[in-house]
């Protein structure tokens, strides 16, 4: 390698990063913290009709992420008679998903994930390119289209949309084992 093709190289590599959209990584934690909001407002009207039977409240977790750092999020809380749930939030940035939260109760867990709308399972993608080679572009639905779906355990995992039948089977599910 001569200095003059590490120079180009360099040059290249700066002019791609500075090519790609900037990441506001403040918008993400605020987009984040919305779909929470949002989460918690569907569950909570899925429970209203059980509120005799059913409490529930939101708690402050702290959350630390590399691109975003430290920041509160809410946690719901559910308390069905002696049981308890929490509906943990894991993170926005999860390989494979735009965020997860956990349900978790004291016999087992369930797992929410923001994924593309149309996804019935994860979707792994490898492509082997020799040097000099540009990757094949893969497109990606906008994140603002992406919906909470519950995700079965591994190792075959499916998305089941989130309604709210799915949910109270994830909750009976979670208390029951």
């Amino acid at each position: 390698m001569t200095i003059e093709s590490f120079r180009d190289f360099v040059t290249a590599k700066t002019a791609e990063a500075a090519s790609q959209q900037a990441v506001d990584w403040e918008q993400a934690k605020a987009d984040w913290l919305n779909r929470l909001m949002e989460l918690e407002r569907h569950i909570t009207k899925w429970l209203e009709p059980y509120n005799k039977n059913i409490r529930w409240e939101t708690e402050m977790v702290q959350l630390t992420e590399e691109m975003i750092g430290s920041y509160q999020a809410p946690m719901l809380v559910i308390t069905i008679g002696n049981n308890v749930v929490r509906l943990e939030p894991v993170g926005r940035f999860i390989f494979g998903a735009a965020g997860r939260v956990d349900i978790k109760g004291s016999k087992g867990v369930a797992r929410l994930l923001v994924v593309p709308k149309d996804s019935a399972g994860p979707r792994v993608r490898v492509e082997v390119i020799a040097p000099g080679q540009t990757p094949t572009p893969v497109e990606r639905p906008s994140v603002s289209e992406w919906v909470w779906k519950l995700a079965s355990p591994p190792p075959v995992i499916k998305y089941v949309d989130l309604t709210e039948e799915s949910f109270q089977d994830a909750l009976m599910g979670v208390v029951n084992g």
